[in-house]
């Protein structure tokens, strides 16, 4: 997240997942560098518009709507398969009430 704040718009992230480590109870955002604004390829600006729309979904607990987009972009993101995953795994299961979408990590 600090990486991110400071690159500033000199270069463009996606998000990758929320996690809070093990002795921490805020969460942090890790992101995943692109390159340049100006060099990223339209098709590849698309795809991410459309993984940061799925993420919203994800959030909000919309795992139909979520998984519809990862599912699109499963074939050619590991990521999007990864949460693909995760929206099956969350919508066969009841949620606690304080879900939030962070992913807390039990080991270093």
């Amino acid at each position: 997240d600090r990486t991110r704040e400071l690159c500033g718009d000199a270069i463009a992230f996606r998000e990758v997942d929320r996690i809070r480590v093990i002795g921490r109870a805020t969460p942090i955002t890790v992101f995943e560098p692109l390159g340049r604004p100006e060099e990223i390829p339209p098709d590849l600006r698309e795809r991410m518009a459309a993984f940061a729309r799925a993420l919203e979904h994800y959030y909000a607990q919309h795992f139909e709507e979520a998984a519809r987009v990862f599912e699109e972009l499963a074939p050619n993101d590991p990521l999007a398969a990864v949460y693909l995953a995760r929206t099956g795994w969350l919508r066969a299961q009841p949620l606690p009430e304080d879900w939030d979408g962070v992913t807390d990590l039990d080991r270093k």
